[in-house]
């Protein structure tokens, strides 16, 4: 299934890719998914643990970017360097865009995700591209 095959009113789960692939310019299918919920087309949820990872991979996307990290471990450098965070402004405003599309966030374990998915309870479409 591709994103195209999606009908108006189709529920969505959408995972960390989607966001990090739209904010860093990789992809243009899904920019549209993330638009076509916008819009309200599509009902698009996701899982504030999905926010946090992609506002991490944003985060370490903009100090490489912006030449801060240069180490083979980006992580390890930011932790040692915490003021390296405090120059870093893209990824929180790229975040903030995020609740700008009024997706429901579910706080939920990933067990309890499948269970609901395998029992058919939760009728949504997940892409993880």
């Amino acid at each position: 299934m591709t994103f195209d095959n999606l009908k108006k009113g189709d529920s969505i789960f959408i995972d960390a890719n989607i966001f990090v692939y739209n904010f860093g310019a990789q992809s243009i299918e899904c920019k549209e998914l993330l638009l076509r919920c916008a819009r309200g087309e599509l009902i698009g949820c996701t899982l504030t643990s999905v926010l946090s990872e992609v506002l991490h991979r944003l985060m370490i996307a903009e100090a490489i970017e912006k030449g801060h990290i240069t180490d083979k471990n980006p992580v390890k450098k930011l932790r040692e360097n915490p003021e390296i965070i405090k120059k870093l402004t893209t990824y929180i405003r790229d975040v903030e865009k995020i609740g700008m599309l009024s997706l429901p966030l579910v706080e939920v374990g990933r067990t309890l995700l499948l269970i609901l998915l395998s029992s058919h309870l939760l009728p949504v479409k997940i892409f993880l591209p």
